[in-house]
């Protein structure tokens, strides 16, 4: 097999090596239900327990949800965040989508990240305007309910492994 000459045509300059990064990607889902939820109108802050993927015991994360926003320009919303806690070790790349269920288990509120963010151990990220309130204590009353449940599913970056450099000729059909 004769050795590819890429970029000749272009005028570029032709690898002689290639090296490979990959990241290995886990999957997070986790719901936290909350019963009695119209009791809950003050400014606290509900936290869910800890949670983490099968394997991947040191890297625990944990949802919070603010019945009466995260901010005074939220003060009319609920805000819910995903928290990385702060004892890992490690800072990951996570992309995740927070949904707020009622007891049917349909979505009332869902809010997706489509751009990995990164998480600092202790650090969050999430929504100060997942929903407003009036919307879902009216939605709950009409379904004679007074139980929520935060669903949060997410893909963590865990690990990236670099290949070291190899000669050509590629045999993985990396460029075509």
């Amino acid at each position: 097999m004769a050795t590819p000459n890429y970029g000749a045509e272009a005028n570029t300059p032709v690898a002689k090596t290639w090296s490979y990064t990959r990241t290995k990607i886990i999957k997070l889902s986790h719901t936290w239900t909350i019963e009695n939820f119209s009791f809950w109108q003050g400014e606290e802050i509900l936290r869910s327990s800890k949670f983490s993927a099968e394997g991947y015991d040191g890297l625990e994360w944990y949802l919070t949800l603010l019945p009466q926003g995260s901010h005074e320009n939220s003060r009319n919303y609920i805000s819910s965040y995903l928290i990385l806690d702060s004892r890992a070790e490690v800072e990951v790349q996570a992309m995740f989508k927070l949904s707020i269920l009622d007891t049917r288990q349909e979505e009332m509120a869902a809010r997706c990240e489509k751009k990995p963010h990164r998480f600092v151990p202790g650090g969050s990220w999430g929504y100060s305007k997942i929903v407003k309130r009036d919307d879902l204590l009216n939605c709950l009353r009409e379904l004679s309910s007074d139980e929520i449940a935060v669903c949060c599913e997410a893909s963590v970056a865990v690990e990236t492994v670099n290949v070291p450099s190899q000669k050509f000729p590629i045999q993985t059909g990396v460029l075509k």
